[in-house]
């Protein structure tokens, strides 16, 4: 288990599950869809109305949770026509920051759309993080994690 904030003390399945119900509740922008990378492909996590925190948490645990694929996001996305991609990890690499960044810039120029991709490695600190309008790279997680990330889907900044 890692904790993701040692004041807070966060567990990533409990940051993870709290942004997750903060974006499917809807606003003004469509709710957001969870997706679950295990293997080589990802599920969709399905939410019952009236879903619970702790309820969502057990969710989280029980699924078998496997590596990050920002590219079959990106198509999932397109396929869907959804506007804003929200990746949750533990743990976001470098790497993957620097190889998100340009597959999205490519998907976007390639596609012609407006894509927008949140990164929120809920247990990361201290990586470089790129400047593009349609990026959002959040490393930790704070009580205010989930309403900035909601503010990005709904285009607030």
């Amino acid at each position: 288990m890692y904790r993701c904030d040692s004041f807070l003390q966060v567990t990533g399945y409990e940051g993870a599950a709290a942004t997750v119900l903060s974006l499917a509740s809807g606003g003004t922008s469509p709710a957001a869809t969870a997706l679950a990378f295990s293997g080589t492909t990802f599920s969709e996590l399905k939410l019952t109305e009236g879903i619970t925190l702790p309820q969502l948490i057990d969710k989280f645990k029980e699924t078998v949770i496997g590596e990050v694929n920002i590219e079959r996001a990106l198509k999932w996305a397109q396929e869907q026509q959804a506007e804003t991609v929200v990746v949750l990890t533990h743990r976001l690499e470098q790497s993957v920051i620097t190889a998100a960044t340009e597959g999205l810039q490519r998907h976007n120029e390639t596609n012609k759309t407006q894509t927008r991709l949140v990164l929120c490695g809920l247990c990361s600190r201290h990586l470089s993080v790129p400047h593009t309008n349609n990026l959002l790279v959040v490393l930790g997680f704070q009580q205010r994690t989930p309403t900035v990330i909601r503010a990005f889907h709904e285009r607030h900044f």
